[in-house]
């Protein structure tokens, strides 16, 4: 088995680790769902898919400004539905306002912003789908 494969295998434990982590803790406000193709990310006021395939970035906030509601809005500290904002544009909202730090997911219809749990872990899943996506995208 080659290094990459490893490294890919390897990366593909911690998301699905990640993904067990964030059903079985979660607050039932914010969740992702991770699959072989793509990102399902659920929140109050329904869900959206994102493929690997139509992500064009994945950039980490550590301090976003979220701007204001566009077609959303706060439901039990969370943002959801559209937002727009000078920092991440207009994107589709999946984060829990008491988390300082997002990840912005770019893709060619649509850019959501997600964070979860805590400051660490949102940094550690960022650090972990970038990997895979950077896999994904260059083979």
């Amino acid at each position: 088995m080659s290094a990459k494969t490893k490294n890919l295998l390897a990366i593909l434990l911690v998301l699905i680790a990640a993904t067990v982590f964030f059903a079985l803790r979660g607050t039932g406000s914010v969740t992702i769902d991770t699959d072989g193709d793509g990102l399902r990310f659920s929140g109050p006021e329904g869900s959206t898919y994102i493929s690997y395939e139509s992500i064009t970035d994945i950039r980490y906030f550590p301090a976003p400004d979220y701007g204001e509601a566009s077609g959303g809005g706060t439901r039990r500290g969370v943002l959801y539905g559209t937002w727009q904002s000078g920092d991440l544009g207009a994107y589709s909202a999946y984060v829990n306002e008491g988390i300082p730090c997002c990840i912005l997911f770019v893709s060619d219809a649509e850019t959501v912003a997600f964070n979860y749990e805590s400051e660490a872990t949102t940094q550690g899943f960022y650090d972990s789908i970038r990997s895979l996506w950077l896999e994904k995208t260059a083979a």
